[in-house]
Formats: structure tokens, C-alpha cells, sequence
């Protein structure tokens, strides 16, 4: 079951960053960075 609820929010954080690269690279960047 946490699984499953590792790939949902994988899932979202991906689609988040695919949405979010154009606006917010630096964002990425940093959490790349850590």
C-alpha cells in the first residue's frame, strides 16, 4: 500500500515539474542542488 502511495506522489511531483520547468527552473535547481 505505501507503495502505491510513493508512485501517486511521484506521479504529481513529476507533472508538477514538467508544468512548473518553464516558470520556476531555478526552483528545480535548487532542490537538485540539496
Amino acid at each position: 500500500m505505501k507503495r502505491y502511495l510513493i508512485l501517486f506522489i511521484s506521479l504529481i511531483l513529476t507533472t508538477f515539474h514538467i508544468q512548473a520547468s518553464d516558470e520556476k527552473p531555478f526552483v528545480v535547481g535548487e532542490l537538485k542542488g540539496q
